[in-house]
């Protein structure tokens, strides 16, 4: 497989047991039906050879996670069964934390938001996921789902902040689902109704990285914690010429919208 430098994953930490990946924005987490684009699955087999039979499904390729496609950042993979099942058990019991940054339309009026409601689609193949308040009727097969944002860095010219995160639960289009529901789209994210771009050379249309990771090692119970920065491109563009501005802090509420 031929993969550009600009989508080469970086390996962040290795033992015999597992390890820890940086994605690139721009790459498929597992190789895609009908499809000869790149993935970090075929990646990984390349490197690791004996990958290809660890993981709950064929394609697995040891990861315990996925990302999609647009979202960079840190991601698990276990280097046999015993592991990915160790790990995977963790994550679904919400033992492994996971702290996300992402570039949203408008200033984030809260030093935190708190969000708890339902995420699901009617449709098994639908591209957009709602968001329920209450727990709508079975055929929705809404989940429950907790995120947390925290304003970071915000542009009032450009009217963009930066947040982090939280997402003890993983489920799909979460953050940029939850985002919307409060007025926040991501930056570039159409489909959930923002009217921005990011341009310039970043790869992607909008901004999401799994920028934290922390968790018990499942053999010797000794914690570990990795994190990342967030990329020149995205720094730049919420930045821009311009100083930023201070903003007021308000104080921290919590809140629960749909």
């Amino acid at each position: 497989m031929s993969i550009t430098q600009k989508l080469e994953p970086k390996v962040i930490y290795e033992d015999e047991y597992l390890l820890v990946i940086h994605k690139p924005a721009g790459l498929h987490s597992v190789a895609q039906v009908n499809s000869k684009d790149n993935s970090l699955s075929q990646w990984l087999v390349e490197k690791f050879p004996l990958l290809a039979k660890v993981g709950k499904q064929t394609g697995d390729s040891g990861l315990v996670q996925r990302l999609d496609y647009e979202t960079s950042g840190l991601m698990l993979a276990a280097k046999n069964n015993e592991i990915w099942v160790a790990l995977h058990e963790m994550i679904m019991q919400g033992q492994v934390e996971k702290y996300y940054f992402c570039l949203v339309q408008g200033i984030l009026e809260q030093k935190l938001v708190r969000i708890e409601s339902f995420i699901g689609s009617p449709y098994r193949r639908g591209k957009k996921v709602r968001v329920y308040k209450k727990k709508p009727s079975k055929p929705d097969r809404a989940l429950a789902a907790e995120t947390s944002f925290e304003l970071i860095q915000a542009n009032e010219i450009k009217n963009i902040s930066l947040l982090r995160a939280f997402a003890p639960t993983a489920r799909r289009h979460q953050v940029r689902a939850h985002a919307a529901s409060i007025g926040h789209a991501l930056v570039g994210d159409s489909l959930y109704g923002s009217g921005l771009e990011i341009g310039g050379d970043y790869p992607v249309r909008f901004y999401l990285q799994a920028s934290d990771l922390a968790f018990s090692h499942p053999v010797s119970k000794k914690k570990l914690e990795f994190t990342c920065q967030v990329p020149e491109e995205i720094t730049f563009f919420l930045e821009g010429h311009a100083s930023v501005p201070e903003i007021e802090i308000m104080p921290e509420i919590e809140i629960t919208r749909n």
